[in-house]
């Protein structure tokens, strides 16, 4: 059948639509600048020698002109910001471009949320404990939540996995562990 935009329900979602061309051609701006022409600018401005030297001999220039690109990261994690360009790039595309599957979505997010929280668990690459602390648990949380999306979408002969009382109780359970992180996050900002 024909689809059209959910905002904007006489703009056809159709290459055939100049509306929707014009949309689309925004939209690929933007994630090829995003996802691809960004971090690589970064890591091979913060690669160039004339970066290094910069580093090596005028910290608080460094600082000045990529200090929001690098402070919160130590100082042999400095180019982390890049990893993090392509993390959410990929939590953007895989919903973006899967949307026949639900399983398959689960499953590539919660693979992209398990590379990355076994990055942040083996580096610890930001700026001091705290801080390492409040993302390696944000992104457990993240990963739990990717787990029991699958768990909730997978389905066997037809039938889902989970249903009934207890997909209703591993989503409060799932909430309620939320809230905990939440609130051992705020508790150690304190």
């Amino acid at each position: 059948g024909v689809l059209y935009l959910s905002q904007e329900a006489n703009v056809e979602c159709s290459m055939n639509s100049p509306e929707y061309q014009q949309l689309f051609s925004i939209a690929m701006f933007g994630l090829i600048l995003y996802g691809f022409i960004l971090p690589v600018s970064i890591f091979v401005l913060l690669r160039s020698q004339w970066c290094k030297q910069m580093m090596m001999y005028d910290l608080g220039g460094f600082d000045a002109l990529f200090g929001f690109l690098t402070s919160r990261y130590a100082t042999k994690f400095y180019m982390w910001e890049v990893v993090i360009f392509f993390q959410k790039t990929a939590s953007v595309l895989i919903p973006t471009y899967n949307v026949d599957s639900a399983v398959q979505q689960s499953v590539l997010m919660l693979f992209v949320s398990m590379m990355y929280l076994f990055l942040i668990l083996k580096f610890s690459p930001f700026a001091n404990d705290k801080m390492n602390f409040v993302e390696k648990l944000c992104n457990i949380n993240l990963f739990l939540m990717y787990f029991c999306a699958l768990l909730f979408v997978a389905e066997v002969d037809g039938t889902h996995v989970i249903q009934g009382h207890l997909k209703d109780t591993i989503g409060i359970c799932l909430c309620v562990l939320s809230l905990l992180s939440v609130v051992s996050t705020a508790f150690c900002a304190w």
